[in-house]
């Protein structure tokens, strides 16, 4: 929500959330991931709502979404891909994701798909770190990209 509301802030993202989540998007403006990710363990999206129902469900935010996510935009990187990913992230579900890996696969591009059936969000982006960065290094190194297209 932090990168969301300081990359578009026409958007007033803040509207969104509820006090709560006001605070936390406040209080984590100087946050990098790994730190909010150990601040807000198991963090529920449902706690963060200005009104009942899904803040991804929210046809306002998601013209946000949107605009921010590669699913939408032409094209596909030239380079490989790993997408990690924890099967039950509410704020990233798991189909945008497999619908992206499909798009990069069927431009040609190297996909690694890796899906965590443990964690959610937060939890998935200090859990999936380690494979991320061996992922990386691998690539640096000149090894070939594996790919489960």
């Amino acid at each position: 929500m932090v990168g969301l509301n300081r990359s578009y802030p026409e958007a007033n993202v803040p509207q969104y959330l509820n006090e709560s989540g006001r605070a936390m998007l406040a209080a984590g403006q100087t946050d990098c991931l790994h730190d909010a990710a150990l601040a807000h363990p198991f963090l529920n999206a449902a706690e963060l709502e200005a009104w009942p129902g899904s803040v991804t469900d929210n046809s306002e935010l998601s013209k946000v979404v949107h605009m921010a996510s590669p699913l939408f935009r032409e094209g596909a990187p030239t380079t490989p891909v790993l997408l990690y990913h924890a099967i039950a992230d509410e704020f990233a579900p798991i189909g945008a994701a497999r619908a992206l890996a499909g798009k990069y696969c069927a431009a040609g591009t190297p996909v690694q798909r890796a899906e965590n059936p443990i964690g959610e969000h937060g939890t998935e982006a200090a859990a999936g770190l380690p494979a991320a960065l061996t992922y990386l290094t691998d690539r640096f190194a000149g090894k070939p990209a594996p790919s489960t297209c």
